[in-house]
């Protein structure tokens, strides 16, 4: 996987992450780039990052490091993109494990009935861009 060109791995442990008013108060609603998560990676960890509803994708020159978003994060990110408030905290990004990780599809084999076939996902709506839309 790719963006813009840059190369995406995954995270190989768990990252702290530490939002404060300020972060909240300089962030721009439904912008992968300017949100509250985003201002708070960027100052913590002095990169560049894209925040998305389930993947935080973190950039230092080279390649774009990936994180799991956890849900009580999720929430917080879709309230505030709702116009909601947005409470400061301590939250975790997590490292990919199992079929999170890159390159980790497990196919179904076998038949399928009609009782085992996928359920149509149901989107958000009036939230940021999806990853796929920007990066191109």
């Amino acid at each position: 996987m790719k963006i813009k060109g840059n190369k995406v791995v995954d995270a190989k442990k768990d990252l702290v992450l530490i939002v404060l008013a300020r972060d909240v108060a300089h962030a721009d609603k439904k912008s992968p780039r300017t949100c509250v998560v985003a201002k708070a990676c960027s100052r913590q960890e002095k990169m560049e990052a894209m925040i998305h509803l389930t993947r935080v994708y973190l950039r230092n020159g080279g390649n774009w490091t990936r994180y799991v978003l956890p849900p009580s994060l999720r929430g917080e990110l879709i309230a505030f993109d709702r116009g909601g408030a947005f409470i400061p905290d301590t939250y975790v990004l997590l490292a990919p494990k199992g079929r999170s990780k890159l390159g980790n599809h497990r196919g179904r084999s076998g038949k399928r009935n009609s009782s085992s076939l996928r359920k149509k996902p149901q989107y958000v709506k009036d939230i940021r861009a999806n990853l796929y839309d920007i990066a191109g």
